[in-house]
Formats: C-alpha cells, structure tokens, sequence
C-alpha cells in the first residue's frame, strides 16, 4: 500500500458530441484518488504540454514539484515530450512511460 502523495497517473480521455471531438487530459494522485481534468485542444503532445505547462504556473515552479513528485503514463503519442517536464530549475520529476500491450484474448 502506497502512504507517500504526489504519485500520479496521467491519461487522455476522447469523447464526441454532435460529431465534434472533446479531448480531456486526466491526472490522478494515487494514494489520494484526488482527480485534475483539463479540457485541451487535442490528442497531441503539444496540448498536453500545454496543460501540463499551465499547471505549473498555477502551482508555481516550486510547489509543482512537490506537488507532482512522478507522473505515470501510458506510451501513446500523446505524452511523447511528457520527460521533457523532468527538469525543472533544480528539482526533477519523474516521468514513467509505460508500453501497454494490447492482447486480444479472443484470437485463436
């Protein structure tokens, strides 16, 4: 059981209304299931830093990094510049890819 905060996970979330596509980027604490969710442009790397980007001017440079003390994501395009939020001034953050595999358990 995890007792430590600022462990997070980070997923996309694509949703379509009246043919239009709404992309939510989802961040969750997981001792605390505490949950952000911002409304971004688009399922691309470059909406994703963005968000992640005005986060950290939210919480400030200082407190981003207590706040967010490793984020974990899945392997989609989507957080392909994620590390890139791993320095930041002299604290890091540790960002997790992890490389989901799909197994279609109905295939013979």
């Amino acid at each position: 059981m995890r007792i430590v905060c600022s462990h997070w996970d980070i997923d996309t979330v694509v949703g379509k209304c009246s043919g239009k596509e709404s992309v939510v980027l989802t961040l969750v604490e997981k001792v605390t299931d505490f949950y952000l969710a911002i409304k971004i442009t688009g399922k691309d790397s470059a909406s994703v830093m963005a968000a992640m980007e005005v986060l950290r001017e939210e919480y400030s440079e200082e407190k981003f990094t207590e706040i967010f003390k490793t984020i974990t994501a899945n392997n989609d395009s989507e957080f392909d510049t994620l590390s890139e939020l791993e320095i930041c001034g002299r604290k890091s953050i540790d960002i997790y890819i992890y490389i989901i595999k799909i197994i279609n358990l109905y295939k013979q």
